[in-house]
């Protein structure tokens, strides 16, 4: 009898973004109408993050079935789950007795824990019944239009993040890490892919900061996960302004395989570049969370 197949977390989550990159759509061009924070548990409150932002098919509260239960909800029929992904700390046996010691006393245990990526599932609110909302509904007509949310965050870049951006009538970009120049916006076919162009670049600087800031830490060279991590920065945060990326069907159809191809040689990468790139698109998108 063949001995089963051990579960892999990540090339559970890395088939699940292949999957949709077969479809001819890239996961983390998805467009979100709330910002980067709009999906959560419903009793905890806590925001899912990371790998969830791109895979959870919709905005707002989720539920385990024991949560539900304990609220007094039923499960629709024929409704199913959805997985979410979280890292959970494991101390090893040997760790314990120093761990448990160090906690008491209040110190810092961060070295003593090995963050392992665990999974559940749960079911969005629309899935229930007899729970209500605990969103407050927001009045759309009088929220700001995307491009001024957009600019608002860029009129705050120097301040929140420390570079700054300069349009001019050029052909190219140039990217010194504190100062982004690029074309004008009146040069690209749609402003969209201005704001798109614009939030990349600036996405590259603060992970590159941020990665900087790790002291101690031996960075091994990784284009293809920084390029990854960026990418899904920048639409992060187009998508928590309201702003659409917009591309061709046939450049879709090409990084669609270019990045399906990278993925399935590095199940772990997609996880880690969600990480890092919702980190990077929070600092960008600072002044509006």
């Amino acid at each position: 009898m063949a001995e089963k197949e051990r579960f892999d977390v990540y090339k559970d989550i890395t088939r699940k973004i292949v999957m949709e990159l077969a479809k001819g759509e890239i996961p983390w061009h998805k467009r979100w109408c709330s910002p980067i924070k709009g999906k959560m548990n419903y009793v905890s409150r806590r925001s899912y993050g990371g790998v969830n932002l791109l895979l959870l098919p919709k905005e707002g509260e989720y539920l385990t079935f024991k949560q539900c239960s304990d609220l007094g909800g039923t499960i629709r029929k024929g409704e199913h789950t959805t997985t979410v992904y979280q890292y959970y700390p494991y101390v090893r046996p040997q760790d314990k007795e120093e761990f448990e010691r160090r906690k008491k006393e209040g110190l810092d245990t961060d070295e003593l824990t090995i963050p392992v990526l665990k999974y559940l599932q749960v079911f969005h609110l629309s899935q229930v019944e007899g729970i209500e909302t605990k969103i407050t509904t927001v009045d759309h007509e009088s929220a700001q239009s995307p491009v001024d949310m957009a600019d608002f965050c860029l009129e705050r870049l120097h301040d929140t993040t420390g570079i700054d951006y300069r349009e001019e009538q050029t052909d190219a970009i140039h990217n010194d890490g504190c100062l982004v120049t690029l074309p004008s916006r009146t040069q690209f076919p749609h402003e969209e892919q201005w704001y798109a162009t614009l939030f990349t670049e600036v996405a590259k600087n603060v992970f590159d900061r941020q990665m900087a800031q790790k002291s101690g830490e031996q960075r091994k060279e990784n284009a293809v996960l920084d390029e990854l991590t960026c990418e899904i920065a920048s639409s992060m945060v187009m998508a928590s302004v309201g702003l659409e990326i917009k591309q061709t069907q046939e450049d879709t159809l090409a990084e669609c395989s270019r990045w399906a191809e990278a993925l399935n040689k590095d199940f772990r990468m997609i996880v880690t570049a969600a990480t890092r790139a919702q980190k990077v698109a929070e600092r960008i998108l600072q002044p509006i969370i």
